[in-house]
């Protein structure tokens, strides 16, 4: 192998050259097909279509009984997606149920652009196509890439064009390697193993037999910013087990209004002949008297058909993935979570004062926040409703209804701002340091990176020092 192979490749290439020096480290045994497998899982996600989420869990199950313990969770194929092995996952404390989700939403992501059988191997950029439900086992296969639904002859620039030449220019790197002597295959065996997978429409690759009986392969694969949520996650599956449905709430009720209509015998209570004399103290558990009536103002009671819900308020940096991590949480909980935001709480024009932006947690409308959320949360009345504040047109537009769940997820800045009290179950900050923000913001909005530099930024620095958010918080979370 030539000593200075590194310096004959590009920074695409030198970094898939590591990932692949890697796995093989691992794993010795691995071929070409396995190499091929660990390119295609990094390009387009988990393997085959699965549209029924019973049977993909039914499978994992069994999967997960016959799994050889591991020294490690997870494998990072790059491109935000890894390896979770299986043989390990009891040592996150989540349920195979949550895994299966986390496998079916990332499936669902890589595979929202296609339909298809196969790639075309001779397509130019414009090729791809409508969406299906994806998802498949990180070990097993048979499944052809097409099942993720590519097809040529589509629109130009499709995302699934761009995976398919992303692919075939990782099979070329590897080409590359081999040429120069870097990964221990033949180099013309390769050439050849290619051009036939190349011929086939690049069929989804099972990993060899060599690679089976060394190795044993059972994991899935699912997108690396669930790995440092487990934590958080863990906590959250144990918690939501102990809030009850709608459905066994409206069961619970119904009984007790059963229960409560029923008429006294005479073994119930005092009756009028029974009078309470002076001598017998009221105690603690006591009904309220008619002299102390209940007002419409108070909130509901326990005998209501009401779904407590548990609260995540999820707060941290610009630019720190605060809605990844809500709409990752909501998609793992999808019938059973509502999410508000807190961009919908910009601060209107006219309370854009010296005096409030003075205030530490001043940049955000939380007047409207208590009267419009947090007071409905803690009654709690369900569905209620909130005003949406767009920014880009600075005023008011539409209403948002947030249902019956068991979940609700707030996320913002200022979502833990301490006027609000503690209205939450869990606090999560999601954290980044300075020059990843800053670089994150400059690509996803340019032409306003100033203003978040030399305004927001500063303000929300101001609210995180001055009532010690990220040291009262649950979780601290930080996304790869």
């Amino acid at each position: 192998m030539n000593e200075h192979w590194e310096q004959g490749l590009n920074p695409e290439e030198l970094e898939l050259a590591k990932l692949i020096l890697a796995q093989l480290r691992q794993y010795p045994a691995s071929e070409i097909q396995d190499v091929a497998k660990l390119l295609y899982q990094r390009t387009f996600g988990p393997g085959h279509l699965v549209s029924d989420e019973a049977r993909s869990l039914e499978r994992l199950e069994c999967e997960a009984k016959a799994a050889p313990t591991t020294a490690h969770l997870s494998e990072d194929l790059g491109n935000g997606l890894v390896r979770i092995q299986l043989g390990s996952w009891a040592s996150t404390g989540l349920s195979l149920t949550l895994l299966n989700r986390m496998f079916l939403q990332t499936a669902q992501a890589y595979s929202s652009d296609a339909n298809s059988d196969h790639l075309d191997p001779g397509a130019k950029p414009g090729a791809g196509s409508g969406a299906k439900l994806g998802a498949g086992s990180g070990a097993r296969t048979g499944a052809k890439l097409g099942e993720l639904g590519v097809r040529s002859g589509a629109r130009s620039g499709s995302t699934t064009d761009k995976r398919q030449l992303s692919y075939e220019n990782q099979l070329a790197t590897l080409q590359k390697l081999t040429d120069l002597g870097v990964l221990p295959f033949p180099s013309e065996e390769t050439a050849k193993w290619l051009a036939d997978y190349r011929r086939k429409g690049y069929p989804v690759q099972s990993h060899s037999d060599a690679y089976k009986r060394a190795y044993q392969p059972a994991y899935r694969v699912i997108e690396a910013n669930y790995v440092p949520l487990f934590p958080l996650l863990a906590d959250l599956e144990k918690k939501l087990t102990h809030v009850p449905t709608k459905q066994q709430t409206e069961s619970q009720t119904q009984v007790l209004s059963q229960t409560q209509n029923q008429p006294k015998t005479q073994n119930q209570s005092k009756t009028q002949d029974q009078p309470k004399t002076q001598d017998q103290p009221k105690t603690q558990n006591q009904p309220k008297t008619q002299d102390q009536p209940k007002t419409q103002d108070q909130p509901q009671t326990q005998n209501q058909a009401q779904t407590p819900s548990l609260v995540v308020a999820i707060d941290g940096r610009t630019g720190s993935g605060k809605s990844t991590v809500a709409n990752l949480l909501a998609g793992l909980w999808p019938k059973e979570s509502a999410l508000i935001e807190m961009d919908d709480f910009f601060l209107p024009t006219e309370k854009r004062t010296p005096e409030r932006y003075a205030e530490a947690g001043g940049n955000v409308d939380y007047e409207r926040f208590q009267a419009e959320v947090i007071d409905s949360l803690r009654r709690p009345i369900r569905p209620f409703k909130y005003r949406v504040f767009d920014c880009s047109i600075m005023e008011f537009h539409g209403a948002k209804t947030v249902p019956e769940t068991k979940l609700t997820i707030i996320e913002g800045s200022y979502s833990q701002l301490p006027r609000f009290g503690r209205y939450y179950d869990l606090a999560v900050f999601v954290d980044i340091d300075p020059e990843t923000q800053i670089a994150r913001i400059s690509k996803r909005n340019p032409e306003k990176a100033p203003m978040f530099a030399s305004t927001w930024i500063p303000l929300e620095e101001k609210y995180f020092a001055a009532y010690n958010i990220t040291s009262q918080a649950d979780f601290i979370v930080r996304l790869p």
